[in-house]
Order: structure tokens, then C-alpha cells, then sequence
């Protein structure tokens, strides 16, 4: 897809020699000015010039539709990266060789469509990124590699994609240098989530408030309305600004250089 986390992987492959035969996208992705479906998140939409569209037209690399199953080349290993379509069996026997997917999380926690939304809403402060073989169960294949990337603190999720795709792309360079895609069964307590609902946005003043800032300014761009549950009423709000750590009075709200202060378990919390 168009998105922060599809160009490294695009660019590390073809930066280490890689051909690339053909970039596939969803039906609605294909051709100039293609607009997302509204049910699509709209921060996964970059300027042209830095997405895949762009960097295949660059490269010479055709841009195929998902949705023309027949029209998909063959190849040696088939790489997905935020692709919002499952892959069916027969477009996994197109690769000759594997068909991998970059996952932004240290798989089994955190399969699904949005792990780093939810490993955000749980305050962790390093993320994980696994390479595995793609199968019939959804984020479920053996593992190629995993690694774990520290979350900048108040990085918006454009950022937090690119990075966590840069260290993927690495991951897959490297299983493609090695050649063999030996793999080993993912191990340990399986999570999964879906999209988030409107109560996913609640933001509990029992939280540390640095856990409430990052998980604010990480997901920000979705467009998403945050309800605080602040002492007196819910409060909606837009973003985070900043915070400060110290004494404060938990769900408390009070007016600051034109903003809001918001009392959390550990700190003040600054939004608008």
C-alpha cells in the first residue's frame, strides 16, 4: 500500500540489487489520483513522490492490481508490507521460492491490522518488528527474524512506520542475502486486535502521563478524537502538546497559555 511502511522495504531491495517485477496494490490504489475508500486510514496516504507509486514509476516497475489474480508475475519471493488484502494460497504459489510478510510486531503479541495503535495504547516503549512466512493463519507463519526498535518519545506515526520499516527492511535484506528462508515456529502468548473502536480512543488519567503523550502523539494522525476521563466530564481533545512530570491532581483540568492541563497518575498532560 501507498503508505510509510511500504517504501523502505521498496527501497532496500532495490538499493541492494533486487529486481523487482511488479509492485501490487488493491484495486482502489491503481492508477493517477486514485483516492483511498473513506473507510481507509487517511495517514497512511504520503505526497507521490514518496510512495511506492512513485518509486515504481522511477524504477520502470509495473503497478499491478490485486484484484487481476491472473495478472501477477511469477517470482522468487513475494514481499508484503502493509497490504490490506489476505493472500490467498494461489497468489502464494506464484513465489518460487517464499512469500514473507513485514509485520510491525514481535509476533504472536500484536497480530492484526493496527499493532503499532495497540502497542502504543499499552505504554510500551520499544516495538517489535518480525519477518515471517506468510500462511493461511493471518500473522500466524514461522519466523525469519525479529527485532525490537525504541519508540522516540512524542514520534507521530508517520515516523514510527518509517522507522520500524527501516529495521524490517534490514530483516528482509538479510533473509534474502542468506537465501535458505529456514524459519521457526512463532512461540509465546498469542494477542490479537482488530481496528479500534471509538472506546480504544478513552484515555484513562490513571495512565503515567508520558504513556498518554506518546500514545496521543503516535496515533494522532489518524484523525481520531481522544475522550480524557477527566475528574469532572469526559473531555474530548484533539492532540497532545506536551507534558511535565510531577505532582498532580488526577482527572484535574485547567487552562494554560491557551490550552488545557490535564492531571495524570504522575504528571500534567498539555492538549488542545
Amino acid at each position: 500500500m501507498q503508505g510509510a511502511f511500504s517504501v523502505p522495504p521498496l527501497r532496500a531491495l532495490l538499493a541492494a540489487g533486487h529486481s523487482v517485477v511488479g509492485v501490487v496494490v488493491p484495486e482502489w490504489q491503481v492508477g493517477t489520483g486514485a483516492a483511498a475508500p473513506p473507510a481507509v486510514n487517511p495517514a497512511f496516504i504520503l505526497h507521490r513522490d514518496d510512495t511506492i507509486f512513485g518509486i515504481a514509476e522511477q524504477s520502470a516497475i509495473p503497478i499491478i492490481s490485486f484484484q487481476s489474480h491472473g495478472n501477477l508475475p511469477v517470482c522468487d519471493v513475494l514481499v508484503v508490507a502493509c497490504f490490506n488484502r489476505r493472500i490467498p494460497p494461489t497468489v502464494r504459489a506464484l513465489a518460487r521460492r517464499a512469500a514473507i510478510n513485514l509485520h510491525p510486531s514481535r509476533l504472536p503479541e500484536f497480530r492484526g491490522p493496527a499493532p503499532l495503535f495497540w502497542q502504543l495504547r499499552a505504554g510500551l516503549r520499544s516495538v517489535g518488528v518480525s519477518l515471517h512466512h506468510v500462511t493461511d493463519e493471518l500473522d500466524g507463519g514461522p519466523l525469519l527474524g525479529q527485532c525490537s526498535v525504541p519508540l522516540p518519545e512524542g514520534a507521530g506515526g508517520r515516523q514510527l512506520d518509517t522507522l520500524l520499516a527501516a529495521a524490517g527492511s534490514a530483516l528482509l535484506v538479510d533473509a534474502l542475502a542468506r537465501g535458505d528462508f529456514e524459519a521457526v515456529p512463532q512461540a509465546g502468548e498469542t494477542s490479537r486486535q482488530g481496528w479500534p473502536a471509538a472506546a480504544d480512543w478513552l484515555v484513562p488519567c490513571e495512565w503515567q502521563v508520558l504513556r498518554a503523550f506518546n500514545f496521543m502523539r503516535g496515533t494522532d494522525d489518524w484523525g481520531g478524537v481522544y475522550t480524557v476521563a477527566a475528574a469532572a466530564r469526559p473531555l474530548a481533545v484533539r492532540t497532545a502538546l506536551g507534558y511535565r512530570l510531577g505532582s498532580a491532581e488526577l482527572g484535574v483540568v485547567r487552562e494554560v497559555a491557551g490550552a488545557l492541563e490535564i492531571g495524570f497518575a504522575d504528571g500534567w498532560l498539555t492538549v488542545i
